[in-house]
């Protein structure tokens, strides 16, 4: 889903691109791919014996006593895996945390040479990160996505056996559908959120979290009322006001930015 929305972003927000993320997508032909298309990316890449190398080389403590605060400091090294077509940029980066017998590494992955970003600032680039995260966390924790962790037929949804079913649900497919309904009601929880921050006044609003959007605007009290004709939702005059402020503000999004 990636190089979609980087060709998207190119279009409508800015043409240059960056990407950064966790251990779990730098694979070779992903980081060819963005390459061949002038992405800039941070990785963090996952440790291993060609690694460790250079971690017996690079973490030795600076001289002197160890200070009482912990500090960090960072190294540039040329890696290639064995996947990868050519050697890449590595940051390799040391940390001391007080009271521990052991320094702490990690690495990062760059496709920045050192004249754009030295082996520091790719370090705090790449922790900026940390505001998505908690994003993505939140997604996981309010929104409840359950997928398949492999790609066998489903015969089970949530614990529960697939009644009245010929036969098996596709692993992939749920897994596809399910991922695509929870991203169409984070962006809708968001999008309410990010209304009442703009001056949407509710009560108890401010700065909430996704669990309080579902409170606020979703889990009302309401009564159906059945005639003849039609189906009619009673809410409180209080949610009307609401429900039709933001209607409104709905309306006034454009459509490309509401997308």
């Amino acid at each position: 889903m990636l190089l979609p929305l980087v060709y998207k972003a190119r279009k409508e927000i800015a043409e240059k691109v960056y990407v950064r993320g966790d251990a779990g997508f730098p694979g070779a032909d992903f980081l060819d791919q963005l390459d061949e298309r002038d992405v800039s990316y941070t990785f963090r890449i996952p440790t291993n014996k060609a690694l460790q190398q250079w971690e017996k080389i690079l973490a030795v403590r600076p001289p002197g006593r160890p200070p009482e605060a912990p500090r960090m400091w960072t190294h540039n090294a040329t890696y290639q895996a064995a996947t990868w077509k050519a050697p890449r940029r590595v940051v390799v980066v040391v940390q001391e945390r007080p009271g521990e017998l052991y320094l702490h590494t990690f690495f990062i992955l760059t496709s920045f040479t050192e004249d754009e970003m030295s082996a520091d600032e790719t370090v705090d680039f790449y922790r900026e990160r940390a505001l998505m995260e908690n994003h993505i966390g939140e997604h996981q924790s309010v929104l409840d996505a359950n997928f398949a962790s492999s790609n066998r037929p489903k015969s089970h949804i949530k614990q529960k056996p697939i009644k009245n079913a010929e036969e098996p649900i596709d692993a992939f497919g749920a897994n596809a559908a399910a991922l695509l309904l929870h991203g169409i009601a984070y962006n809708l929880a968001n999008t309410l959120r990010s209304l009442v921050e703009r001056g949407i006044k509710v009560e108890g609003a401010n700065g909430m979290h996704f669990k309080s959007v579902r409170r606020i605007f979703l889990a009302i009290s309401g009564r159906f009322v059945i005639s003849s004709r039609r189906i009619t939702l009673r809410v409180s005059e209080m949610m009307m006001k609401v429900w039709s402020e933001l209607w409104d503000a709905l309306g006034g999004i454009p459509h490309h930015a509401a997308a």
